[in-house]
């Protein structure tokens, strides 16, 4: 994990931490990871783009049913950018979701399997992109969040013994936050929604 090392002059702002969340809030613009397409009746191929970053072609993969039973888990690879296949023949009726990560994003597509044959809604795929963290003046950081089918994201910001400092809910694509008023010393930021989270190392030094 980068650590984000804040200057942080106490008497300039004395108090307890400060949001300006959503200071430039508005749509997240189309995130574009990866593509579930249907190919035959129960198969579909995952499709990698070559241009992903941190990890390029290659992602951990997991299929889960609605229970949140994980029913395959593994790394694929699509070296040549053909598309990977899935065959799901021994899979019954029901719903299930197909999660792709890597260290910088994640993306979770819903599909189902009615009358044994399979249907994707592309519209229904959620994706985060790993949240950047940046400091934007002394002792305050901007942090920029892209997403899609998100809502509902906080962002929890812990003390090295574990113990919250501060939460809220990420209202926009950027989100400023004023440290001023906590104490020196290692901080674990986490940005996401109850299905993934990312997080960040921050360092704040008076």
């Amino acid at each position: 994990m980068k650590k984000i090392r804040l200057s942080v002059v106490s008497l300039l702002v004395m108090g307890s931490l400060v949001s300006m969340g959503g200071v430039l809030a508005g749509k997240n613009p189309e995130v574009r990871t990866v593509k579930v397409v249907k190919s035959e009746r129960k198969k579909f191929r995952l499709y990698i783009p070559s241009t992903l970053p941190l990890g390029g072609s290659q992602v951990q993969v997991a299929l889960i049913d609605m229970d949140g039973t994980v029913l395959h888990q593994g790394t694929a690879i699509d070296r040549y950018q053909q598309g990977i296949s899935y065959d799901l023949n021994s899979l019954p009726d029901g719903k299930y979701f197909l999660t792709v990560t890597n260290d910088a994003w994640w993306s979770s597509q819903p599909f189902e399997i009615e009358g044994n044959t399979l249907s994707v809604d592309e519209k229904r795929v959620t994706q985060l992109i790993r949240p950047t963290v940046s400091s934007y003046a002394k002792n305050k950081i901007q942090l920029t969040v892209q997403s899609t089918n998100l809502p509902e994201m906080t962002m929890a910001l812990y003390d090295k013994n574990n113990e919250i400092v501060f939460m809220e809910s990420v209202s926009g694509i950027v989100n400023r936050y004023n440290l001023s008023g906590l104490p020196a010393g290692n901080y674990t930021m986490t940005v996401g929604s109850p299905a993934k989270k990312f997080s960040e190392q921050i360092t704040i030094a008076h």
